[in-house]
């Protein structure tokens, strides 16, 4: 039985109650009062279109009116747009596991990542730990991560 993808607005329907790190809530601070209005129009379309898996630079030079060359000088601080977007689509897929008890194929799949394997490997090399290995605890408002399965 193939199993059915769903969107992130499934996955979150109250993207506002997602816990947030405090790295992202710092740098979007930072990103929207001090940056260029074409930045900021770029990264809120980037924001938007999270789970699309055909967010790439062309379709953000198609949608939101600025040139390639544009584009990536923009993004040049932040190790290209490329990475920009994997990053966000990291840090929106680390709150949500957090956040939730949703399978992580179904949060990689929601945020745009076409592979499970691609997706749990990027994961891995940015935050050192599985995806796997995140849970939310039982008690209300209590949300940590699990310890890597070496360190017990």
């Amino acid at each position: 039985m193939p199993s059915q993808r769903i969107g992130f607005d499934q996955l979150c329907p109250e993207p506002h109650a997602v816990v947030e790190s405090s790295e992202f809530i710092l740098e979007a601070t930072e990103d929207f009062l001090s940056e260029h209005p074409t930045v900021v129009r770029v990264k809120r379309y980037i924001e938007q279109n999270l789970g699309s898996t055909a967010l790439s630079p062309e379709m953000i030079c198609r949608n939101v009116g600025v040139s390639r060359s544009q584009l990536y000088r923009l993004f040049s601080g932040n190790d290209g747009v490329s990475r920009y977007i994997r990053t966000r689509r990291l840090l929106k897929a680390r709150a949500v596991l957090l956040a939730s008890a949703e399978r992580v194929s179904n949060v990689a799949f929601a945020l745009g990542f076409s592979s499970h394997a691609h997706f749990s490997r990027v994961f891995k090399q940015q935050f050192g730990y599985a995806p796997g290995n995140m849970l939310v605890r039982a008690a209300p408002g209590i949300v940590s991560q699990t310890e890597a399965p070496s360190q017990r």
